[in-house]
């Protein structure tokens, strides 16, 4: 709702709640409903969408949605209504603006410079542990961070080789040995207990940071009380989508809209992935939580070894109270084969997926039957967001 004016024309809203804010606001013509909207979700959560699809709507050649250039006052207005809400709810934020008319983002300060632990677990695969801790040292712009990465059993001479370097040449870089059988919940629990941050930054080793202000960007919501898990953009090398949030599903359990496709060349897939928006996950690959937010709800799940336990986390933190976010203005690239594909990988033995999936039902059969930030008319699987053939 900060991005963009996701209720527009058809509300219903009681009179005496309108009276209550003052109503329309003189002056924001163009965005007067925005503006209201806004005003009245400052003020009341009773705010129900109804999954039902109960007018159609007309587009004229003077309407935005046709000519973006078509009311170019409205794009002022836009900005003000968004500043006054700021103002209004006492935030320490400012609104800038965005590559497309009609989107915004409101930007959180940080107001000050709490260490970030970066934690890694990886084993060999020499080519992209490099490339993703060469990535971060240098591309990244937030000086407060230290990199904890959990060695889960490599022996090739050159991964431990690049270890002493890094180690020699950064005094915030940690490398720590787990031992044990792989579990990717214990090893991600593990380099937490040998961290010092006050905010926790999970990483795959398989990525590469794109976009220097990163931390900052998803650092801005983690530090939110009301914000749990904050995710990024992570995107193929061919920049296609890889990660945009993730989406419950009955069947999947959940996955990954959007994979696989181009926001360069489709309106619908750029407005979803390139702005802030509340998801109800966001995957492991990379993704930021406070340490104490992390510890009340008692970290990533050991029984959940292989897949899930990002969900699953997430789940918690909602159950909780917390909201997830999705940002696009933290971008990595995933190397992630898209021939493996999301969740139900050919590499993970069969029967321990589903152990797993039988895990998740059990646990969040509820919260899986529908997604509140996904709408009911589309597919209720991947990849989504798609009207029903």
């Amino acid at each position: 709702m900060n991005s963009c004016n996701m209720v527009t024309h058809f509300a219903t809203i009681k009179a005496g709640v309108i009276r209550s804010v003052n109503g329309f606001t003189v002056g924001t013509h163009g965005a007067q409903d925005w503006d209201l909207f806004l005003k009245i979700s400052a003020k009341t959560n009773n705010i129900y969408h109804i999954p039902k699809i109960l007018y159609h709507w007309r587009k004229s050649e003077t309407s935005t949605a046709m000519n973006a250039d078509s009311k170019p006052y409205a794009y002022i207005n836009q900005k003000n209504v968004l500043r006054s809400s700021v103002r209004q709810r006492g935030e320490n934020a400012y609104i800038d603006s965005h590559v497309a008319l009609g989107f915004w983002r409101k930007k959180y300060v940080i107001p000050t410079n709490p260490l970030v632990s970066i934690i890694i677990p990886t084993k060999d695969n020499f080519r992209y542990i490099k490339k993703c801790i060469d990535s971060i040292i240098e591309n990244t712009s937030y000086p407060y961070f230290e990199i904890i990465i959990v060695d889960t059993g490599s022996i090739d001479s050159r991964v431990n080789d690049f270890y002493e370097k890094l180690i020699d040449n950064n005094s915030n870089v940690h490398v720590i040995k787990y031992k044990k059988k792989f579990n990717f919940s214990d090893a991600c629990n593990y380099g937490v207990n040998n961290s010092s941050g006050e905010y926790l930054l999970f990483l795959n080793n398989d990525t590469e940071v794109i976009t220097h202000d990163w931390i900052q960007s998803l650092l801005e919501h983690a530090q939110r009380p009301e914000v749990g898990m904050v995710g990024p953009k992570l995107i193929f090398e061919d920049k296609t989508i890889q990660h945009a949030g993730i989406v419950l599903s009955e069947r999947d359990i959940a996955f990954h809209p959007f994979y696989g496709q181009d926001e360069r060349t489709d309106i619908f897939t750029y407005i979803y992935t390139a702005n802030i928006r509340n998801v109800s996950a966001v995957t492991g690959a990379c993704c930021m939580v406070s340490r104490d937010k992390f510890n009340k709800v008692g970290g990533f799940d050991n029984k959940l070894r292989i897949t899930y336990n990002d969900v699953d986390l997430n789940l918690k933190l909602r159950k909780e109270g917390y909201y997830n976010v999705y940002t696009p203005y933290a971008e990595l690239f995933h190397y992630e084969s898209k021939s493996v594909g999301r969740i139900n990988t050919s590499e993970r033995d069969t029967s321990e997926l589903e152990s797993a999936q039988k895990e998740m039902r059990k646990r969040w059969g509820e919260y899986l039957k529908r997604d509140p930030f996904y709408n009911d008319n589309f597919e209720q699987f991947g990849p989504g967001y798609r009207l029903p053939e």
